[in-house]
């Protein structure tokens, strides 16, 4: 199995109201959002890929989803997984079944990261994890929240429709937190998907602005210039306007979770 670099969290906003009427909020799994930056995962012991055919059988009945805005494209979704659904592929196997998308080479035939040859050891990693947490000097410091954890309760409590800890979540946030650039530009994001499953989704004028605006202010922090530095040192990327079009589909890109609608 190839290294990966980069992957999602997608996560959606829950409230939850108390017995005493309190609301506190949280994010679980769900709806693509932009929650987590970077999670890098490497492998010690690559496994060799099986055998095309038997990749296809897997995913019999697969219903069609895709994360990517353009399924003719390999734009983003170079060595993705095989997926009779798609009209072409990107993947290693497709020149020898001759079902490649017409943009692979260009997009997918040079060397880069997911490549062998450019594979990020254990030691890089180690490396550049430490140096982005160092940059990130745009964090909340531990005297800017004060948490109420209240109750600890059993797996078997969780689903007894009681509130064990019907007090606000958060004691203490300071306020001063919203006002950083970044923090405006994510809390923007937070209404601007639909939690229920099923149901189609398309993105206003006004929320691919804010999508922008995001993605502009957290590219001018340290974080992720330490991060695409590093990416562009690996030959992942070629251009600082290729990383955010990958981190773009990462974290925007639709796809479906009920009934084949991208929602």
């Amino acid at each position: 199995m190839l290294p990966h670099v980069l992957a999602q969290c997608n996560c959606e906003e829950r409230r939850e109201v108390g017995n005493s009427g309190n609301s506190s909020y949280s994010l679980r799994p769900g709806k693509s959002s932009p929650l987590t930056l970077v999670v890098i995962i490497a492998e010690e012991n690559p496994i060799e890929p099986e055998p095309f055919l038997e990749l296809e059988e897997e995913t019999e009945g697969a219903p069609a989803s895709s994360l990517y805005l353009a399924p003719n494209s390999c734009q983003g979704c170079c060595l993705e997984a095989f997926d009779k659904h798609h009209p072409c592929y990107c993947n290693a196997h497709c020149p020898e079944f001759g079902n490649c998308c017409e943009d692979f080479e260009s997009l997918c035939g040079h060397e880069g990261c997911s490549h062998s040859s450019d594979a990020i050891n254990k030691e890089e990693l180690q490396s550049v994890s430490e140096k982005i947490y160092r940059a990130d000097t745009n964090k909340a410091r531990k005297e800017d929240i004060v948490l109420n954890s209240q109750n600890c309760i059993l797996p078997s409590e969780t689903r007894d429709q009681v509130d064990h800890c019907p007090e606000p979540l958060f004691t203490y946030v300071n306020k001063k937190l919203f006002s950083k650039p970044t923090y405006t530009a994510f809390i923007n994001l937070l209404n601007n998907y639909q939690r229920a499953t099923g149901r189609g989704e398309h993105f206003t004028a006004q929320e691919l602005a804010e999508q922008d605006t995001f993605l502009r202010e957290i590219m001018k922090t340290d974080v992720m210039k330490e991060l695409y530095g590093f990416l562009h040192q690996q030959n992942c990327y070629s251009s600082g306007q290729e990383f955010v079009s990958d981190l773009r589909n990462m974290w925007f890109g639709l796809y479906s979770r009920s009934k084949e609608e991208r929602d």
